[in-house]
């Protein structure tokens, strides 16, 4: 039951990190069909590094080091996209605003 809750959370967690990608993709200041652009090839090419480097089936796997490594870039990257992309809209809710005090 655990290694099942353990496997959904890793899907939803990658799929985020797909999501955060994409986001920024979009979020760029370009014409809609650059954007549209931009988000699919950022999404769709971690999909494709995940696919061949991290997928638990993947035939070029990489090793523990290696893929704890990659995991790790993959989401560090995602989170960066996400404070790009949101991080002045999350900052005003912050208590240490400027309009707060």
């Amino acid at each position: 039951m655990l290694l099942a809750l353990n496997h959904i959370l890793a899907v939803l967690l990658e799929l985020a990190a797909l999501g955060a990608f994409a986001l920024w993709g979009w979020a760029q200041p370009e014409p809609v069909a650059l954007r549209l652009t931009l988000a699919a090839a950022a999404a769709g090419g971690v999909a494709l590094l995940w696919a061949l480097l991290a997928a638990p089936k993947a035939a070029g796997r990489l090793a523990m080091p290696g893929l704890l490594a990659f995991k790790l870039l993959i989401f560090g990257t995602a989170a960066a996209c996400l404070q790009a992309t949101l991080g002045p809209a999350w900052a005003a809710f912050s208590p240490r605003a400027h309009w707060c005090t």
